[in-house]
């Protein structure tokens, strides 16, 4: 899943991609849906979106240090939502960024089995997060300048 590096004249490795919370949001749905484990909660879902929250600078995550998070609730009177959160320090301790939302996946149904299945999907979507991480977890290393810094 990893992409492979590049070497530029052969010899100097250009810089590894580094993720958003966007494009994180983006390959977790993808492999969980590759997986095959997403096809009966697809059935269900009104819709999935990442989160606009850092949308306009669409920064880099270069850190290693934050979990994410996935959680169900009822949404007021309006179906079952489930909140995708980041959580650590993505932008690095000194962004003072603690926990933000990263993406939300919906379904207008209200059932006991719609429930199940939401919650089934925060399992899956908790388990390739960190595959996702752990198979490309060049892409959440600081950037040079951030290695000088430290």
């Amino acid at each position: 899943m990893s992409e492979k590096i590049t070497y530029y004249n052969g010899e100097t490795p250009m810089k590894p991609k580094h993720e958003t919370s966007q494009s994180l949001f983006a390959a977790i749905m993808k492999m969980a849906r590759e997986s095959g484990h997403f096809k009966e909660i697809d059935e269900i879902l009104d819709y999935d979106s990442a989160s606009w929250y850092d949308y306009e600078n669409r920064r880099p995550i270069t850190s290693e240090e934050f979990d994410m998070v996935f959680s169900v609730d009822y949404g007021g009177s309006e179906g079952i939502y489930i909140d995708a959160r980041i959580t650590g320090f993505p932008f690095g301790r000194e962004s003072g960024e603690f926990s933000f939302h990263f993406g939300t996946l919906k379904t207008l149904n209200r059932d006991l089995q719609s429930m199940m299945l939401m919650g089934k999907a925060c399992g899956i979507l908790q388990h390739f997060s960190h595959e996702y991480v752990n198979a490309n977890i060049d892409r959440f290393s600081p950037t040079e300048e951030k290695k000088k810094e430290a």
